[in-house]
């Protein structure tokens, strides 16, 4: 698998860059993306069979409506009736079929998507934690972390007010405790170093 390896490089970089605490924080999510990202794949792949199992069953039940036919040319009308009930019967269950593959796809999705917005936070969190353990200087030099990609996402867009507000209490002389309301909304949540 090219991600895993992908991600393994990745991995070793931060390892060599930051501390421990900071690439647990930024690849705490990675296991569970990659599993999620499985489960997208197994689906995509399941689709396709489906259909092609429906295909098959569509393609024996023609068959069986052209031997009736032939075995006993004064039994069309029966013939047909029983094909037709039997093709929409096929029909029904591919239908069905199909909208459980779509729902599972959609969860699957969703699920992945959580995930990577998860990811995200961490890193947001390990920017954090390095900003208030190592002053307002620190500077990442990996590439595609903090910042540095095109900021072409919502998701981007949406950290940009909350970094600011970040960076003016970090200057107006904050604490941690602030620091945390302000990250948090209140909540009990805490950063350890």
């Amino acid at each position: 698998h090219k991600e895993t390896k992908r991600r393994g490089d990745v991995g070793a970089m931060f390892a060599q860059q930051l501390p421990p605490v900071a690439v647990a924080m930024v690849t705490e999510c990675d296991e569970e993306e990659r599993r999620r990202e499985e489960d997208v794949q197994q689906i995509y792949t399941r689709v396709p069979e489906v259909i092609e199992r429906h295909m098959k069953k569509v393609g024996v039940e023609l068959g069986k409506f052209l031997e009736r036919c032939q075995r006993n040319p004064n039994g069309l009308a029966a013939a047909k009736e029983k094909h037709e009930q039997m093709t929409e019967r096929l029909q029904g269950d591919i239908r069905t079929q199909l909208q459980n593959r779509l729902c599972s796809m959609d969860e699957a999705l969703s699920s992945l998507e959580y995930i990577r917005e998860r990811a995200e936070l961490c890193g947001v969190e390990a920017k954090t934690w390095l900003v208030g353990k190592d002053g307002l200087h620190w500077n990442s030099s990996i590439q595609g972390m903090f910042g540095d990609l095109p900021a072409s996402t919502g998701s981007h867009r949406e950290l940009i007010p909350l970094i600011e507000k970040l960076i003016e209490l970090l200057k107006s002389g904050g604490g941690r405790n602030t620091l945390l309301t302000a990250i948090t909304g209140g909540s009990k949540t805490t950063l350890t170093s």
